[in-house]
């Protein structure tokens, strides 16, 4: 027997409490980081390009001889002032690393896409994992480009948005303009255009999110449904004459709530 074979499972020794092990040092003698690299849109910009680094791996003891296996854990960082790495600490009923704190995460299944779907299942992150996330974003742009805006501009629910005889050749043409940009970023849409329309009109009398903030004077999210689009079909050369105008002019009246033109907004 190996001297790595003798040593106890954390799981097996009596009264363990990681939060009682002392602490063996901290990194105050380090340079505090500046707080405008803590803020949200900082991080984002370090994971989207890390340094180069080189890990310190260091071999720990093995507690069994069971075989190593793939793991996947979430490093959630909390938007405090000061922001904050978020741990857990596991339960004490569990066969391995029970009572540890730890990042959350666990072990990979065979049924995970990845070790981002791992993570997040593990972690209790309501999710649906899909093999083409570009191709279901896409899917979901679609419909809010042709449903909200113009929801707004008449004031229309979802079945008369996707059924009505003047308000639906709109609809085609702005699907149409959509469906050539999706392409373009490479997003494969398996859904038809008369599929789509029928499932639109099927929800019913639904007012649209961006009717209802309109209704009740509120701001709306032309930036990320309308603006974004269009930039998006800027950058690729790519004319969206109807969409364009369709956003304008929902653009105009969310500018006529503001200046206080309009007098039918519920309060």
């Amino acid at each position: 027997m190996s001297s790595s074979d003798s040593i106890t499972p954390l799981s097996k020794l009596p009264n363990f409490d990681p939060r009682q092990i002392p602490v063996v040092g901290v990194d105050t003698h380090l340079p505090a980081v500046p707080r405008e690299q803590l803020q949200p849109e900082a991080l984002r910009q370090r994971f989207v390009a890390p340094p180069s680094w080189q890990p310190e791996v260091r071999m720990e003891p093995r507690f069994t001889q069971r075989a190593p296996v793939p793991a996947s854990v979430l490093v959630p960082i909390v938007a405090h002032e000061r922001p904050t790495v978020l741990l857990t600490q596991r339960t004490s009923h569990l066969a391995n690393h029970s009572g540890q704190i730890a990042f959350p995460g666990g072990k990979v299944d065979d049924t995970d896409a990845d070790s981002i779907a791992a993570a997040l299942r593990e972690a209790g992150v309501e999710t649906r994992c899909v093999p083409a996330v570009r191709d279901t974003l896409w899917t979901k742009i679609l419909a809010n480009l042709t449903s909200n805006p113009l929801s707004v501009i008449s004031g229309a629910t979802l079945d008369a948005i996707y059924s009505d005889a003047r308000l639906l050749p709109i609809v085609r043409q702005m699907l149409q303009e959509g469906l050539a940009l999706a392409a373009a970023y490479g997003a494969r849409i398996t859904f038809d255009p008369i599929s789509f329309i029928a499932e639109g009109a099927a929800l019913g009398a639904v007012r649209t999110s961006m009717l209802q903030d309109y209704l009740a004077g509120r701001s709306l999210e032309l930036a990320a449904i309308g603006d974004a689009v269009l930039e998006l079909a800027q950058m690729q050369g790519i004319a969206m004459p109807v969409t364009e105008r369709v956003i304008g002019l929902a653009h105009f009246r969310e500018e006529a709530v503001f200046t206080g033109k309009r007098k039918d907004a519920i309060p």
